[in-house]
């Protein structure tokens, strides 16, 4: 379940690592609407895409892993 400040925290990740090929690859959503949604282009993003980008996230954080800045 997506809380308040979700989609901030979700763009300030993607921003600060700007590796939206890699996120791309993992989790199926398209390179463009990553960068898009990174810089503030989406507003109102799909709730589902939402979830699938946090629980990325959740497994980078989890995991440790660098996203190869």
């Amino acid at each position: 379940m997506m809380r308040s400040g979700d989609i901030e925290r979700a763009r300030a990740f993607l921003k600060e690592r700007k590796n939206f090929r890699k996120v791309s690859e993992e989790t199926g959503l398209d390179y463009f609407w990553l960068s898009k949604f990174a810089n503030g282009r989406i507003l109102d993003p799909h709730a589902s895409r939402m979830i699938q980008v946090l629980e990325y996230i959740e497994r980078v954080e989890r995991d440790g892993r660098s996203l190869g800045r």
